[in-house]
């Protein structure tokens, strides 16, 4: 879908007739709002999230308030914690401004195979650990 927008974008010839086009097509959530969509469409309590991910009370609660700019990697803690999907944890990370998990860096690969086994956080640093890549 991506790739046909940009096609599509790339032959327009006025930018307006495609931006009314393509209106339903952006993206224009902020972080803080993606992350509370994610909690309500999972019906998960933000302290259950946080005792998941790992994090400490006061540093998660700051996340969700939009206080803090956390790393990628806290991000993932949280993320897990939730439950994400891959492809939603890569529009987390994508709103966050941090990078996106790519397959071909060999400890993203395996955090990309922790959420997709649906591994909790403890479980994935312990492959991490195993596996000799810095943990969660």
């Amino acid at each position: 879908v991506t790739e046909e927008i940009l096609t599509a974008l790339k032959a327009a010839n006025n930018i307006k007739t495609f931006t009314t086009k393509y209106v339903n097509s952006f993206v224009d959530v902020t972080f803080k709002e993606y992350l509370d969509s994610l909690l309500a469409a999972k019906s998960v309590k933000k302290a259950a999230v946080i005792k998941a991910s790992g994090l400490t009370d006061s540093y998660a609660f700051q996340i969700f308030q939009g206080f803090r700019s956390p790393s990628s990697d806290k991000l993932l803690a949280l993320a897990i914690g939730l439950g994400v999907t891959f492809d939603e944890c890569q529009k987390l990370l994508k709103l966050a401004g941090v990078n996106e998990l790519y397959v071909k860096n060999r400890r993203d690969a395996i955090i990309i195979y922790g959420i997709e086994k649906g591994l909790g956080v403890p479980e994935l640093n312990d492959v991490l650990f195993e596996l000799e890549e810095f943990t969660l």
